[in-house]
């Protein structure tokens, strides 16, 4: 049996506005994206973690990253492929 991964506590961030009141009825493509954490015990017994963002327009995979660290360097990663995959012009 695979223990859970420890958590250190870090500095709280920042709690944003629920915009979608879970409406999850989008009508247009790349205007609600949404992102999932996961992780993956191997047999190694090592863990991999994996973030995820879908289009919940057609609840596609946009772009998927796997790390051995869940930390915000991931989430910026898998956004930068998500971005990168749909051709978004980014600031």
């Amino acid at each position: 049996m695979h223990k859970k991964p420890r958590y250190k506590t870090c500095k709280k961030h920042k709690i944003f506005d629920n915009l979608l009141n879970q409406n999850f009825c989008v009508k247009e493509k790349n205007k609600v994206w949404c992102t999932d954490f996961t992780y993956m015990c191997q047999n190694n017994g090592r863990t991999r973690y994996n973030c995820t963002i879908i289009d919940l327009y057609d609840r596609s995979v946009i772009a998927f990253v796997n790390d051995e660290h869940i930390n915000t360097e991931l989430a910026i990663a898998t956004l930068r492929e998500s971005l990168n995959a749909e051709k978004i012009q980014r600031d």
